[in-house]
């Protein structure tokens, strides 16, 4: 039997040469987010599926000839598929272009640069950077979101559960189907069984994690609206749950303006109605004496609340979930990190191979 001369890692630090940024990445975009070329058919193919989800009408199903297999035409995001496949191995990695090491294409000065580098590598090597000092502990923050498994179906969606503890601790589970009814809602939503599924798999997901101790409080977060099966699904996944809030967040187009020079605080709330609030999760911070930010701050929008606690205290968690995302050094994000990343997590497990189980610490996909 042989016997490995050094322990297994706890994060691989993955630097892509520059010939490898030149092949795959498209020419201007984050190194992150950096594409490899679609072929012709893949165009064509992309750009019907947006027009169908635009306008809910199905493009006919033209059947085109495949090309020729082209050697030079791989993944359709480098960083999400190299995320998908190594997964398997159960050993979280770091990507990094050698552009970036070297100085070339950087957009970042150096101080913000290793300080989004290493507070990564600290998180995926097991430990927590900081802990939000006025989240109550027990309390399971949810993320649900959609994604579409095959990008080239506008229609079927599968449902995604991000769940979070009040130490940053970050869970993800991959749940059912979600229905798209054009007539009701645009938006996708899940079912009555399919949401009490979805939410009973992240509570028992997040008990398991804490060593079998179950939440108090479950708050969900999501981008569309509750349809009342929904509601009837989520309450009864946790009935021996306390506690529970259903927040509906959405983006807001309009701005509110305040005397004097600065833009609006960060933490302000606008209290339209009783489970109606604008929140403004950015924005100028006294305590800084600034608004670190670069455009005038987009406030989020809390359009449904369905649940026990106050707007002071639904609002203040979210404001405080803004703030532990370790891939950042912003001092705040727009959105809390129960939705930031859902649609990352999605590219990534859209590029799974057959066969390979999805990893369930959120490490893996950041």
């Amino acid at each position: 039997m042989i016997k490995a001369v050094e322990p297994i890692p706890d994060v691989i630090i993955v630097v892509l040469p520059k010939c490898v940024e030149n092949a795959c990445a498209a020419i201007g975009g984050p190194p992150r987010r950096r594409r490899m070329p679609l072929t012709g058919l893949e165009k064509l193919q992309k750009s019907f599926a947006r027009e169908t989800s635009r306008t809910g009408q199905q493009i006919l199903d033209f059947q085109f000839a495949e090309p020729e297999p082209d050697t030079n035409v791989g993944y359709w995001n480098i960083h999400h598929a190299l995320k998908a496949h190594v997964m398997a191995h159960g050993i979280p990695t770091q990507q990094v272009w050698e552009s970036t090491l070297i100085g070339e294409s950087r957009t970042q000065d150096d101080a913000t640069m290793a300080w989004n580098l290493y507070t990564a590598l600290y998180y995926k090597a097991n430990n927590i950077p900081w802990q939000l000092e006025n989240v109550p502990q027990n309390t399971c923050f949810v993320g649900v979101s959609f994604f579409r498994k095959n990008p080239s179906d506008p229609v079927l969606h599968t449902s995604l559960a991000q769940a979070f503890s009040a130490s940053g601790d970050g869970l993800v589970l991959q749940g059912p189907k979600a229905i798209v009814d054009r007539d009701r809602d645009p938006a996708p939503h899940l079912g009555e069984k399919e949401a009490e599924e979805l939410l009973r798999g992240a509570v028992q997901l997040y008990s398991d994690f804490h060593d079998g101790i179950s939440p108090h409080r479950v708050v969900v977060h999501k981008t569309s609206r509750y349809w009342p099966e929904e509601l009837r699904g989520f309450n009864a996944a946790i009935t021996n749950v306390p506690r529970r809030d259903f927040l509906t967040l959405e983006r807001i187009e309009h701005r509110f303006l305040r005397t004097g020079r600065a833009p609006a605080v960060r933490g302000s709330v606008i209290s339209l109605t009783n489970t109606h609030h604008i929140l403004y999760t950015v924005g100028y911070v006294p305590a800084l004496r600034a608004y670190p930010g670069m455009r005038i701050p987009l406030p989020l929008e809390i359009v449904e609340h369905h649940g026990d606690s106050s707007a002071h205290t639904v609002c203040s968690e979210i404001v405080s979930l803004t703030k532990i995302n370790w891939n950042s050094c912003s001092f705040a994000c727009t959105e809390p990190i129960t939705l930031q990343f859902s649609r990352t997590v999605g590219h990534i497990l859209r590029e799974l191979p057959p066969g390979t189980n999805p990893a369930r610490l959120y490490k893996f996909y950041m």
